[in-house]
């Protein structure tokens, strides 16, 4: 493997240090030497998210760079953070599902787009992004397939409840690792995610749910007593998935609005509106 030089930005709750963190492994694995430094806000979820990586066959003296071989986007809210690393030699992946091609610098020309967030959301969960990501960026460096994978189930092997989840994992890293880049012009956004309030209604209740403020972190779907909630494959704002809500079997405790960091959801008996006490 030769040497390189690699930033990915995203959003917090993307995954954007997981990823970094298995390729980083998987680049050792593969018999280079490796920096990784992460920086993120001190909320982490819904502000910038940045890992530099740096590979070299030889020691690596000083781990910081100027200017990045490669940069990956998986969001546009954190494209700025980049902005001072990439040069016209620079290799750019962005997730052209969230952003359009006239959102990255007009100077650049190597620039590829990959639908990460739609193919997610298509094939497999909204979480799942991120690795078909790192399955693209693993092949573009040359690294096997399954040093990847390895690297994978060590650091998120726990995180696999079932056979099938680990299979989806398995195959949303293959999903990128087998993609060919659409290098082009991107006028907009193959998919937008989710704007405005979702009002739903079933069961003698009613679901309001914000994806302008859900950041995908999960509490509601851990402090649910009856299992109501569970990631969908709607993309909120920050392209990380919104939770969908089992009206039928939510027994409407309260609990998801109660836990909720930003109150983006709320479950009350119908006709009720959102805010009211």
């Amino acid at each position: 493997m030769k040497k390189a030089q690699i930033i990915i930005v995203g959003m917090g709750g993307q995954g954007v240090q997981t990823i970094a963190k298995i390729l980083a492994l998987a680049i050792v694995q593969n018999g280079c030497n490796v920096s990784y430094i992460p920086r993120f806000g001190v909320e982490q979820r819904g502000t910038p998210s940045v890992a530099f990586i740096k590979s070299d066959p030889d020691k690596i003296n000083y781990p910081l760079f100027n200017v990045a071989d490669w940069l990956l986007i998986l969001h546009p809210g954190a494209r700025a953070e980049a902005a001072g690393y990439i040069d016209k030699k620079t290799q750019i992946i962005f997730d052209s599902s969230l952003m359009a091609a006239n959102q990255i610098n007009g100077n650049l020309s190597n620039f590829f787009g990959l639908p990460a967030v739609k193919l997610a959301n298509d094939n497999f969960s909204g979480r799942s992004a991120n690795l078909i990501f790192l399955g693209k960026i693993s092949k573009e460096l040359g690294l096997p397939f399954e040093v990847v994978w390895q690297e994978m189930l060590k650091v998120l092997g726990k995180k696999f409840k079932s056979g099938a989840v680990k299979e989806e994992g398995r195959q949303a890293l293959l999903a990128g690792y087998e993609s060919s880049s659409e290098k082009g012009i991107f006028f907009q956004p193959t998919h937008q995610p989710s704007k405005g309030m979702i009002n739903l209604k079933g069961g003698g209740k009613q679901l309001f749910l914000a994806p302008e403020r859900c950041k995908g972190c999960g509490i509601c779907i851990v402090k649910c007593p009856v299992g109501a909630i569970k990631f969908g494959r709607r993309a909120s704002a920050f392209a990380t998935p919104l939770p969908e809500v089992d009206l039928d079997k939510c027994n409407v405790c309260g609990n998801c609005f109660l836990y909720c960091p930003d109150g983006a959801i709320k479950v009350e008996k119908k006709n009720k509106k959102y805010g009211d006490n």
